[in-house]
């Protein structure tokens, strides 16, 4: 066998971080605190103010994420449900030209079930932007074709 001490040492490493750790987390849960918990499910505590969560929708495409779901999505009364507004939506596709539909959708879906959109927009324009690279911070052309700002 053509084994160098590297290609030894190697090998051997990940058996011996997964000790190391093993032992480790034994030595702080052993030191741990014990805690007691009940629950007086009797007695509840009060209401649970929800205000601050919600919901979520984006990220994959720009169709719809809950079409079908509308009434379920409705059913668990939520306050706000989120909205990932980025460059399929496509809003901005030439200078001076602007795309609302697939948005539209997307926001009358979530006011269907009684929710507010909070819309976070997370996008750049591939008309100012062409490549697609998140180290590009400003846009490459910034007059419209008809010269103004």
């Amino acid at each position: 066998m053509n084994e160098t001490p590297m290609k030894r040492v190697h090998s051997h490493l990940g058996p011996v971080l997964a000790i190391v750790l093993c032992v480790s987390l034994f030595t702080r849960l052993a030191g741990a605190a014990t805690v007691e918990l009940f629950v007086n499910a009797a007695q509840p505590a009060g209401a649970i103010d929800l205000t601050p969560y919600g919901l979520g929708q984006g990220g994959l495409s720009a169709e719809p994420m809950f079409n079908d779901h509308v009434d379920d999505i409705a059913a668990l009364r939520p306050q706000t449900i989120r909205l990932f507004v980025q460059e399929y939506f496509n809003l901005y596709p030439a200078h001076e030209v602007y795309h609302w539909d697939t948005l539209d959708r997307s926001i009358e879906n979530i006011l269907a079930t009684g929710a507010r959109p909070l819309m976070c927009l997370c996008f750049k324009p591939r008309v100012l932007y062409p490549q697609i690279n998140q180290d590009i911070i400003s846009c490459t052309r910034r007059t419209t074709p008809n010269g103004r700002r």
